[in-house]
């Protein structure tokens, strides 16, 4: 029987004539391997102008319909908006809630499964937005129930930041996106858990005002381990702005203040060609002079 998959917009709806080829050509390959049954929500087909949101009631109710009836759910683009729905979504009891799959800021939703117990979910590309082989390679294997193993032979130009071993669920996350849920139901919670981290076009600065903001919070107390993206334009643009530490700097010295196992420089998140992660799927991390090792599955069982 073949799985129901609705593409949808929660967060910007508006996609351009490009933008929504690229997404029906990589959704029907995707469906066509994974034996797919494509329905595409109205958020999908809004009409809106790119870079807008419809509203907060109008995107509720699409996924109230929705969230008992098809098994996976896969955002077409992240944008902004998701934290719109996260009072009501929170109070509602879902008999079995679909995979969900999305970066950037569905970060929120990723969050708000996890504090509702619906299930793993996926840290994976969007159609809108695109991804190459091993973004979609990566995401068929986690959807597979495989386990995924990278290391310093399969990705050189990740670095070991700080040694140690963690073994525990992993929650990759848009990190600006993650601090703006500090107090709201979708924050997860961290403890015990392998945290990942990426973002795009923030400067160090403000990676580390991120941080800071979850660590006072109490939010990154418990945690057993740290993985971090490249941020790519952190260190970019000129003027005021691109002044103080280098981004290398400023996670380096997290690493340290944490004192977690940690690597720096995993290509996921906003990337060309990123690698889809599980949230809320066990992962174990190994870090140890140069050399590191990362396993991670869907599911919670051990990543053999």
């Amino acid at each position: 029987m073949n799985q129901r998959c609705a593409l949808f917009c929660p967060a910007y709806a508006g996609l351009s004539d490009a933008e929504f080829d690229r997404a029906e050509t990589m959704a029907q390959q995707l469906a066509a391997a994974c034996h797919w049954q494509l329905n595409w929500l109205p958020s999908s087909r809004s009409g809106l102008a790119p870079g807008h949101w419809l509203p907060a009631a109008q995107r509720l109710d699409e996924l109230r319909h929705i969230l008992d009836q098809v098994d996976i759910l896969w955002a077409l683009r992240g944008g902004y908006g998701c934290l719109h729905l996260v009072p009501e979504l929170s109070q509602l009891t879902v008999r079995r809630a679909p995979l969900l799959i999305g970066f950037s800021d569905l970060t929120v939703l990723h969050g708000l499964w996890a504090r509702r117990g619906w299930g793993p979910s996926i840290h994976g590309p969007m159609p809108a937005i695109g991804g190459g082989e091993q973004a979609i390679g990566s995401l068929r294997q986690l959807l597979n129930g495989d386990s995924l193993h990278w290391d310093q032979q399969s990705h050189p130009e990740v670095e070991v930041a700080f040694p140690g071993s963690a073994k525990g669920p992993l929650f990759p996350a848009c990190l600006r996106v993650l601090a703006g849920m500090v107090g709201t139901a979708a924050m997860p919670h961290l403890a015990g858990h392998i945290l990942a981290i990426e973002d795009i076009d923030e400067r160090p600065y403000a990676i580390d005002r991120a941080l800071s903001q979850l660590y006072q919070a109490g939010c990154l107390e418990g945690l057993r381990g740290l993985v971090t993206g490249r941020f790519p334009g952190a260190d970019g643009g000129h003027g005021s702005d691109a002044r103080g530490p280098s981004l290398h700097a400023v996670l380096g010295e997290w690493a340290q203040r944490l004192a977690l196992p940690c690597i720096y420089a995993l290509p996921f998140g906003h990337e060309a060609d990123p690698l889809s992660l599980p949230c809320g799927g066990l992962a174990e991390l190994s870090c140890d002079g140069r050399d590191w090792s990362l396993r991670v599955r869907l599911h919670s069982r051990d990543p053999t």
